[in-house]
């Protein structure tokens, strides 16, 4: 069962992520959040980091929380292939590997 989750990117396309395959979320500053991702797509690499680079947050309404808030939300439904739209409350700037 696969679901995914959508993050939007300010003057770019959303960056989408297969939900089952994200390991965990790190809020490493107010402007800056990791992504663990499983199975990444490095040739030579079993996990991949995607660094998500956004305007200030708060340890109480990161931007990390709202992406775990919908993972965990993408597997409440009985359908697979359901894309779940992340709302950060700040704007995501750029999407990295790195």
């Amino acid at each position: 069962m696969s679901n995914f989750i959508s993050i939007p990117v300010d003057s770019s396309d959303n960056c989408i992520i297969n939900s089952n395959k994200i390991v965990t979320c790190i809020r490493t500053s107010s402007t800056e959040t990791i992504l663990v991702v499983d199975g990444g797509t490095a040739a030579n690499s079993s996990t991949d980091q995607l660094t998500i680079t956004h305007n200030a947050d708060s340890a109480t309404d990161s931007v990390c929380k709202s992406i775990m808030n919908t993972v965990v939300l993408s597997y409440f439904n009985n359908k697979t292939g359901v894309v779940k739209v992340v709302s950060p409350p700040q704007t995501i700037t750029a999407i990295g590997f790195g």
